[in-house]
């Protein structure tokens, strides 16, 4: 009983007096005939009893009342059973696009509400086919029809755009606390669909464009091409999904650009069209140049995975390892002309256990830290509340940079090192570094896992050299034994054939 009032409480508190969301409102602006299985009829005061076949029997008195004021109301059934309903308003009246986010609209325009599919029968065209219904028999009574959504509702918002809506404006409502909070205009740039996409897609701010980054070099752009090719096909066996940045941009409608040059001139014009408050950059193989970085209100800010000053430049992982760092970061700073070079606004920490792999220190990076911290520096940025820390100009660690293939197998000084920085240096790289030859045979294409060590005495035996004893294969070194072990990838297998 009291845990049931507690509830009660706390759910009144959260939908009435502290409410946190954005709402976008669409307009209708082009009609957009859907089709579905479902049959679609209006609401009247006898079928209103249909919906108990999935809503609650309160709204059976909330529709009698929406009936009483003059609202129209459209069910959906399949199987003569009642899946979805939605509900039209017209008239000259204030609208809830959120419970404390209201618009009034005037006598010639309507508002979409109340809409709402039953699980079982999502996925079936019905909600797009009901506001196609809906649009069809007010388009020439109304001059403007609206429809809104939570901006988290990316369900509800591909059924309202796939009907003929398009976004007008979005608004959000946080209150008694941030009121001072706006609604940013952002536009992403990234390589491939990381980690920081949906979480800024998802938060209570409008991204307006994706753009993805190039490799660093022209000639592997085709490379790139056909490894997301790879990449698709496993991920559609394994997964049954895609998981590449354009497909992803596609399902979201939202537009996408393939970036080639930091500062060509169609860049510049796209953005510029797009105007955007602000640019989030993560993962990008290019300097952006002043042209592009200053178009945006509140500039362009990018999430730098090492804490600057420390490892500047494009492979701060790598360099992380190769210098033992036993302590990582994150930082979020402001972009200018230099490469990681601009005023900071926030960083933090982590530690680096011995011989973690790199999949793991980026879950912890990005997932668990930096996703987090650039969306609070978004958010902060938005409220004007954003702290600017200049940076040094100088570094005490050298230049992060990429690893030429001419240098992989000389990366590591294997007659100087100790057993413990080569064996940590090579399970954070066991995914790309060839310091050691690979498996070859029926194996080719798959790498070495880098399994533990063992420290030991090594006679007649050349260090870099894989050699196998008792059906176990090692690395050897001056001071002892690295184990590798093998395991069947198929996402390698399709690399290696393609």
């Amino acid at each position: 009983m009291i845990k049931n009032i507690i509830k009660r409480v706390y759910n009144f508190l959260t939908s009435r007096i502290y409410v946190n969301e954005t709402a976008i409102l669409f307009d209708n602006f082009k009609n957009v005939v859907q089709k579905s299985p479902a049959k679609i009829v209006q609401a009247n005061y006898n079928n209103l009893v249909d919906i108990l076949t999935f809503q609650n029997s309160r709204y059976i008195k909330i529709f009698k009342q929406f009936l009483d004021s003059g609202d129209k109301g459209y069910f959906a059934y399949l199987d003569s059973k009642c899946v979805h309903r939605s509900w039209i308003q017209f008239g000259e009246k204030e609208i809830s696009l959120a419970p404390l986010i209201k618009r009034k609209i005037k006598q010639s325009e309507a508002y979409i509400h109340y809409c709402e599919t039953a699980p079982e029968a999502r996925g079936k065209n019905i909600y797009p086919d009901v506001l196609s219904r809906i649009i069809n028999d007010f388009k020439d009574k109304y001059k403007n029809i609206y429809i809104s959504t939570n901006i988290k509702n990316l369900t509800s918002r591909r059924g309202i755009e796939k009907a003929g809506f398009r976004e007008r404006e979005s608004t959000s409502s946080n209150y008694l606390w941030h009121k001072d909070k706006k609604n940013l205009k952002i536009i992403v740039i990234t390589m491939g669909l990381s980690k920081i996409v949906e979480p800024i897609v998802n938060s209570r701010h409008n991204v307006i464009g994706i753009i993805e980054c190039a490799p660093r070099k022209k000639d592997k752009k085709f490379k790139n091409r056909s490894y997301n090719f790879v990449r698709n096909i496993y991920n559609l066996i394994k997964h049954k999904k895609t998981f590449s940045l354009s497909s992803f941009s596609n399902k979201q409608t939202i537009p996408y650009y393939y970036m080639n040059n930091g500062s060509d001139g169609k860049l510049e014009e796209w953005v510029s069209k797009m105007e955007p408050d602000l640019i989030v950059i993560y993962s990008m193989s290019q300097l952006l140049k002043r042209n592009i970085f200053s178009i945006p209100r509140y500039s362009t800010i990018n999430l730098h995975p090492a804490l600057l000053p420390k490892y500047r430049g494009p492979n701060p992982w790598f360099w992380m390892y190769y210098g033992m760092e036993n302590k990582g970061g994150v930082t979020i700073h402001y972009i200018d002309e230099g490469e990681d070079t601009g005023d900071i606004i926030y960083q933090k920490s982590y530690q680096i256990k011995p011989g973690m792999r790199l999949p793991e220190m980026q879950e912890i990076a990005i997932n668990k830290i930096g996703a987090g911290l650039l969306l609070k520096a978004i958010d902060d940025i938005s409220n004007g509340k954003a702290p600017r820390i200049k940076q040094t100009i100088k570094s005490s660690t050298k230049r992060a940079k990429n690893i030429k293939l001419d240098e992989h197998k000389k990366i590591i000084d294997w007659h100087n090192w100790e057993i413990e920085r080569i064996w940590h240096l090579l399970r954070g790289s066991e995914n790309w570094l060839n310091a050691t030859e690979q498996p070859k045979g029926i194996y080719k294409g798959q790498r070495w896992r880098i399994l533990n060590y063992k420290k030991q005495k090594m006679k007649k035996m050349q260090v870099s050299k894989i050699y196998k004893e008792r059906s176990k294969y090692f690395i050897a070194c001056k001071d002892g034994k690295i184990y590798l072990g093998l395991k069947f990838n198929l996402k390698n297998i399709l690399r290696n054939i393609f």
